[in-house]
């Protein structure tokens, strides 16, 4: 954090440079006294030159800066002050020394001095003309900021001895980091020239001292930036004293260097910059939470964000993914000021916190979060981390019905591995089979058992309808995800028949903010659902489920949508087929009633049997999901087989038909033989 302030880059390059001309100093004499080698002394002559040379452009920087701050203070620092620092400080001192090795690089080695150093017009035109200019420079801005310090009006009374001390410290370090010690050494050419070459000695070997108890041991009083920090003075009384953060704290810190003390007890983080593909590959072993660290984005920029889309069953919403309470609810939140716009459609939409920059589009699975709002990312950004030690245990989650209690129970073996936040377990048991949501997140669990490496929790199913159920959990050690078996409920004394169809939403026409990709959709459907409770029949004996999101078109603002009808009823008089044709033509009705939105029905298939149906010339008969069946027609390959087709898919996405591209000969019932 120091070294980020320019002053105290400048201060380290001045420093460095000093260092660099007494170094060679002590260089140049042992080669000018213990060796003929004019080209190695010609060399460190060069060297040293430039050093000395160096060294006074970076007094020359200091000299400004402190103008800034003393004399101009409304002006503020100057831009780019590092670069142009840099610039003058090392690219400037180039010049005298080109010059000089130029017009005579035999100048190093016939000096009468004792060093590998400039002689006769080259130390006058390449040494004391550049130093003598800007000591006189530093010596005018010198004054300047001593008269503006002297005569700064202080109301203050009680307090001019500070003021005083204040001024004469100031002035002393300046007369020093100046270079204005050099002075005396001019003078010594003039009459009693002896008093000035000793004064000289004395104080321009004291530079490096004078900086080390100002900076070190005196410890001036610095703010966040690292600037002197002052006290201001109003109506004969000073002001609250600023707050100083010393370069050497009193108390010994908290945390490891390049780490950060966190707010939470023991605890010390650090951000890191690298991406990696998802999950993060951090350095530690946990991650923290999202709302531990979403405060510092101002100062970092993107922040990988755990929220995700679940695209493994159609276009999921965005849930939280990370190892918190929040683990796989839904991600929104309602934005309090402002409106944005779709980057492609340029609708508006207010629902949630997004980014004018956001990008929505199939391929961003990740969510950021940005000083400017939320944004999708290919992949995530960087993460705050913490390191802790843990022992590795491998858990281990499985889901098990009991007919006896219709109950699911979930045996945990070796729980001491799973994490655990508040002596809770981050463990959460999942459904689908929820009426009016995509993924049905069970509140807790309750524990029925507890051995020495098994614990067993216990949930009920739902009523709803058929569905899947699974539980996850996370991993202590590397918070990796612990899954259990699944398990699909659908008991015939339960729920008989299954229907799916999907439809074609049009939200265009809703005047309030909408998020088809979250449970918005849901509401916005009740009416829907409504009409269906209308109908006597599909109220008596069907559940309307919300199943999936198929599709989005954001430019027609259409959805596509996956509803489940699940029969409810022990009692039926008919047969698979007429309930099929007999539901879909009361789905059918439903759409028409529903005035408020435009709804098409694009399909409507059952979940356990392939419809009767003609393609081709061929029909084929209705079918049980997974079984493969002839056509009524005798249809013989090439191969003198009869052509078969599978009725594929699954209890989500219904029953349908595989696509056959063989081709087959038709024969007459006529012509074909029972037997061969």
């Amino acid at each position: 954090r120091w070294r980020s302030n320019s002053g105290n880059l400048i201060l380290l390059n001045f420093v460095f440079a000093m260092m660099l001309q007494l170094g060679l100093f002590y260089v140049s004499s042992l080669i000018n006294k213990n060796s003929d080698d004019y080209l190695l002394c010609t060399v460190i002559g060069v060297v040293l030159h430039y050093s000395i040379i160096s060294e006074f452009c970076w007094m020359f920087v200091i000299a400004v800066l402190q103008f800034k701050r003393f004399v101009e203070v409304l002006g503020g620092p100057p831009k780019w002050i590092l670069l142009k620092g840099c610039f003058c400080g090392w690219i400037l001192p180039l010049i005298p020394v080109a010059a000089v090795f130029l017009w005579n690089p035999n100048n190093y080695v016939n000096g009468n001095v004792g060093l590998c150093y400039p002689s006769d017009l080259g130390l006058y035109l390449g040494v004391w003309l550049p130093v003598s200019i800007i000591v006189v420079i530093n010596f005018v801005i010198f004054l300047f900021i001593v008269y503006s310090v002297v005569h700064r009006k202080t109301e203050c009374g009680d307090v001019v001895n500070n003021e005083m001390m204040f001024q004469w410290r100031l002035a002393f370090l300046l007369f020093f980091m100046l270079g204005l010690t050099w002075a005396f050494g001019f003078l010594s050419e003039l009459d009693y020239g002896e008093i000035f070459v000793y004064l000289f000695c004395a104080t321009a070997t004291l530079q490096g001292f004078v900086m080390f108890l100002f900076f070190i041991v005196f410890n001036l009083c610095v703010n966040k930036s690292e600037d002197l920090s002052f006290s201001g003075c109003s109506k004969g009384c000073w002001r609250e004293e600023p707050e100083c953060r010393f370069l050497q704290s009193e108390n010994p810190p908290q945390c490891p260097e390049s780490f950060i003390d966190s707010s939470q007890p023991n605890m010390c983080y650090k951000i890191s910059n690298d991406k990696s593909k998802f999950p993060p590959k951090c350095p530690f072993e946990d991650v923290l939470p999202f709302n531990y660290y979403k405060d510092v984005i101002d100062n970092i920029g993107p922040v990988w964000m755990p929220v995700r889309r679940d695209l493994s069953n159609g276009l999921g919403f965005l849930q939280w993914i990370e190892a918190s309470s929040l683990y796989k609810t839904e991600f929104k939140k309602k934005t309090p000021n402002g409106t944005y716009i779709w980057s492609h459609s340029k609708q508006e939409i207010n629902y949630t916190y997004w980014s004018t920059d956001a990008v929505f589009d199939n391929g961003l699975l990740y969510g950021a979060s940005t000083p400017n709002g939320w944004i999708l990312t290919e992949e995530p950004a960087s993460c705050c981390l913490f390191e802790k030690n843990v022992e590795k245990i491998e858990p281990e989650l499985k889901l098990m019905f009991f007919y006896s209690t219709h109950n699911l129970n979930l045996i945990v073996t070796n729980p001491q591995g799973l994490k655990r936040v508040n002596s809770e377990f981050l463990m959460y048991c999942f459904t689908d089979a929820d009426a009016r949501n995509l993924l049905h997140r069970y509140p807790s669990l309750n524990q029925t058992l507890v051995a020495d490496n098994t614990i067993i929790f216990t949930f009920e199913l739902h009523k709803n309808g058929p569905g899947r159920y699974w539980c996850e959990a996370f991993k202590n050690f590397d918070l990796e995800v612990v899954r259990s078996n699944e398990i699909l409920f659908r008991e015939s004394a339960y729920f008989y028949y299954e229907f799916m169809t999907i439809l074609q939403v049009s939200y265009s026409q809703t005047l309030v903010p909408f998020n088809p990709l979250s449970s918005d959709i849901i509401n916005f459907l009740e009416e829907f659902f409504s009409e269906i409770n209308s109908i006597s029949y599909l109220k008596d004996n069907y559940f309307a489920r919300f199943m999936k999101i198929l599709d989005i078109d954001e430019m027609k603002n259409e959805v596509l949508i996956n509803i489940h009808l699940t029969h409810v009823s022990k009692d039926t008089e008919t047969n698979h087929d007429e309930e099929y044709q007999s539901v879909k033509m009361q789905i059918q009705k439903a759409i028409q009633d529903t005035v408020a939105m435009k709804i098409e029905m694009v399909n409507f298939l059952s979940s356990d049997y392939c419809m009767e149906t003609i393609a081709l010339q061929l029909t084929w008969p209705t079918t049980p999901l997974g079984f493969s069946v002839h056509s009524k027609e005798y249809c013989f390959k090439s191969d003198a087989a009869r052509l078969t087709s599978l009725c594929a898919g699954d209890f989500i996405n219904g029953a349908q038909w595989s696509v056959t591209d063989e081709e087959c000969e038709i024969f007459n019932r006529s012509s074909v033989t029972q037997t061969l």
